[in-house]
């Protein structure tokens, strides 16, 4: 249970970080208190999303790839972006999100057989090799994946499926 407490916040913190690095890159360099930490939780998994599936081209998204675009924002932000009243909003912010996760994944009794069937097949393809093209043609169910799955491959979704927490 705490462990999946902890890869939950460090998963929130990540998505969160690299949102505000893509914010402050993009489009506003000036980043007040105000702005919508939601937001740029979506900024975050919209680029991670786009960075893991632009690498997937070129490259698998093994553990030491994965490993290195995870920490990659942690460096970045604490060396050039650091902001202390934004990492202190981020920290109080992560907790609820931790805790809704925590219990979604503690409590959920139901078996989910599409996860098995079509979901983390994907994702270990993707781990494994770079995007196949005609994949769609060994089985119809890896031809309508979601973005989001590069995501999950990402973050410390991943790091839970490995260890079986999921």
């Amino acid at each position: 249970m705490l462990e999946i407490f902890f890869y939950g916040y460090l998963s929130s913190l990540h998505i969160y970080l690299c949102g505000y690095t893509f914010y402050y890159l993009v489009i506003n360099k000036n980043i007040s208190n105000k702005c919508n930490i939601f937001e740029l939780a979506f900024y975050g998994a919209f680029i991670l999303s786009l960075i893991a599936l632009f690498l997937n081209f070129f490259i698998s998204l093994n553990v030491i790839v994965n490993t290195f675009i995870f920490l990659i924002p942690f460096i970045i932000f604490f060396t050039f972006f650091f902001n202390k009243n934004f990492l202190i909003k981020t920290l109080t912010f992560s907790i609820p999100i931790t805790i809704l996760f925590v219990l979604t994944i503690s409590f959920d009794g139901t078996y989910r057989p599409d996860a098995g069937s079509y979901h983390l097949p994907y994702i270990s393809i993707i781990n494994e090799n770079k995007i196949l093209i005609g994949i769609n043609n060994i089985h119809y169910r890896f031809g309508h994946t979601s973005i989001f799955q590069y995501l999950y491959t990402e973050d410390g979704l991943t790091l839970l499926s490995e260890f079986n927490l999921l």
